[in-house]
């Protein structure tokens, strides 16, 4: 009965205005679907769902098939906005990355200069990420080359199990290992290094690209992966790297990552404010379409590392809505409201 990765957007108004539910990874929207009164639910409020893959699983099928009302959906890669509306009519695409509701105020950069680190890989350990292609292309670098890995736990996968790979390529020496850190101690993080790199070959939205361009840290994505932030890529933020010549285009991005401007672009793009406004107006005018009422705009969203709204006095204003929810439904939307 708790939708750990969710956030209330708007409360209920009337019977002619609804409230406003995001809710992220499919796992979080069914826990809806094994509850009495889901009708009820959607009667009073929208849901935006974000999916966490694409392609996307069983559970996107089952729940726009089940779910009553017309569902509005983020997007993981750029190919969803053709398949999303194939898989059901009551689905509202919304042509939004969770990667897109990073808050830039969470992000001090530092000057490049004075950080210590070449590059950053911010990743869990799980083998998705593949930290062995790093560490391959790291024995054709120079040996002063430093990086820093930040990750978790996954899959039965540590940090250890990391430092073992990296002895195994015989780069152990050359990188530092941090796991398990808090948000906000990641956010820093990302200030610490020159350049930032991303070598899974598939994943959602993949949201460590917009943190780093945020920490004004430029980054870099294989050729052809299936991420959907690899759109944010230009010639301020980033580029792309050919696994074929790793070593090689790495050392070319680490030379000129001084040019890089990632974060002017990142504020000017894709904050979690040009993101709360964009998906304000979608909301606002399928209301109205609908003969509804729309009087109250939904609150500034951010991910961080979980959806959470972005100001505090909304959080405290909108406490009241999770305990009414709490109360009627018996669910509990999101976390409980620092105090």
């Amino acid at each position: 009965r708790h939708l750990a990765k969710a956030a209330i957007l708007k409360p209920w108004v009337g019977a002619n205005e609804k409230g406003v539910v995001f809710i992220s990874f499919e796992r979080e929207w069914v826990k809806l679907l094994n509850q009495p009164r889901f009708q009820e639910f959607a009667e009073r409020y929208t849901l935006v769902l974000s999916p966490s893959s694409s392609p996307h699983n069983l559970v996107n099928y089952v729940f726009a098939g089940v779910y009553p009302d017309p569902i509005f959906t983020l997007i993981s890669n750029p190919h969803d906005q053709d398949v999303l509306p194939g898989v059901s009519s009551k689905l509202i695409v919304v042509p939004l990355y969770a990667s897109h509701w990073v808050n830039p105020e969470l992000f001090t950069p530092t000057p490049r200069a004075n950080r210590p680190y070449d590059l950053i890989m911010v990743a869990s350990w799980g083998k998705v990420k593949r930290h062995h292609v790093l560490f391959k292309a790291l024995r054709s670098l120079p040996r002063e080359l430093r990086v820093l890995l930040v990750g978790q736990d996954q899959e039965g996968r540590t940090a250890e199990t990391i430092r073992a790979l990296a002895a195994s390529y015989g780069v152990a020496d050359r990188v530092t290992i941090l796991s398990n850190q808090p948000y906000r101690e990641v956010t820093k993080l990302f200030a610490q290094a020159k350049a930032s790199v991303v070598l899974s070959k598939r994943e959602g939205s993949c949201v460590v690209v917009a943190e780093s361009l945020f920490a004004d840290t430029p980054v870099a994505v294989l050729r052809g992966a299936e991420l959907g932030s690899r759109v944010f890529l230009n010639e301020q933020t980033g580029r792309l790297l050919d696994e074929a010549s790793l070593p090689h285009d790495l050392a070319a991005f680490l030379g000129e990552a001084g040019r890089y401007q990632p974060r002017a672009w990142a504020e000017a793009n894709i904050s979690c404010w040009h993101s709360t406004r964009t998906l304000n107006e979608l909301l606002r005018k399928h209301a109205l379409e609908m003969g509804q009422r729309w009087t109250l705009d939904i609150a500034p969203l951010q991910w961080s590392p979980d959806p959470v709204l972005a100001r505090a006095e909304d959080r405290v204003r909108l406490a009241a809505e999770r305990r009414a929810i709490a109360e009627r439904f018996g669910w509990n939307i999101g976390a409980e409201p620092a105090t």
